[in-house]
């Protein structure tokens, strides 16, 4: 893609995107396993995927 162009589809339109909030702004994205996260909040190791906006994209689009 040359540079200063933007892409014709944002992560809304992918069908890795998972919505998860309530104004419909942000979500996760799902193309890849989630990674671990450790918490010493609460002693735990959780698995997250990354939060993107609904306007991100990257590389890896696939349509719905």
């Amino acid at each position: 893609m040359p540079t200063g162009t933007v892409p014709r589809h944002g992560c809304k339109d992918c069908r890795f995107f998972f919505p998860t909030g309530n104004d419909g702004t942000y979500g996760v994205c799902r193309r890849r396993a989630p990674y671990p996260v450790v918490t010493e909040a609460v002693a735990s190791i959780l698995a997250v995927w990354p939060w993107v906006n609904v306007d991100d994209w990257c590389g890896e689009f696939e349509a719905p």
